[in-house]
């Protein structure tokens, strides 16, 4: 995995999330978070392993995550926030 196909599947899981949420808001809650479920499965089919830095005990204030992969990758997403 690399770094475009790691936002890739953040961003479709975060979109997926925000779908059901309407979805449910419409009222459709068991179609749509069965469906949400099984997209969510398959997007994050290569992933082993998320950790906070807190948990990882960086030598960090930042918030951020550990993301793992199954093919060996690692990658560090910090949070920052912009307002």
């Amino acid at each position: 995995m690399n770094e475009h196909e790691l936002q890739g599947m953040l961003m479709t899981l975060l979109e997926s999330l925000i779908e059901a949420r309407e979805e449910m808001d419409d009222g459709d809650e068991n179609g749509a978070l069965a469906d949400i479920a099984r997209e969510m499965v398959d997007e994050t089919d290569n992933l082993e392993q998320v950790e906070s830095f807190a948990d990882a005990e960086l030598l960090t204030s930042n918030a951020g995550l550990i993301i793992r992969c199954r093919d060996g990758s690692e990658f560090q997403l910090t949070v920052v926030q912009s307002r």
